[in-house]
């Protein structure tokens, strides 16, 4: 069976934001990576960020890291001007 990439990505925060999200989640009964995904979406939605399908994501994960870059400085340009 050919081994599979990750496709999830890590985020990092401040301990006292993560564990407030790890509370609320716990007492809501809701997974965790569910809810952050839920916030950040939203978010993204409100901003007007065009939406990206799964085939684009792939390709990007999977780009080289040198065109990854390119496209990720590509949109920051796009973005911030």
């Amino acid at each position: 069976m050919p081994s599979q990439r990750q496709t999830r990505r890590t985020v990092s925060f401040k301990a006292e934001v993560f564990e407030r999200m790890r509370r609320f989640c716990e007492k809501e009964g809701i997974p965790l990576a569910r809810w952050v995904e839920r916030m950040v979406t939203l978010g993204l939605d409100r901003a007007e960020q065009p939406k990206v399908t799964r085939g684009d994501a792939l390709r990007a994960l999977h780009a080289a890291p040198t065109e990854r870059a390119a496209k990720l400085e590509e949109a920051r340009r796009r973005a911030f001007g």
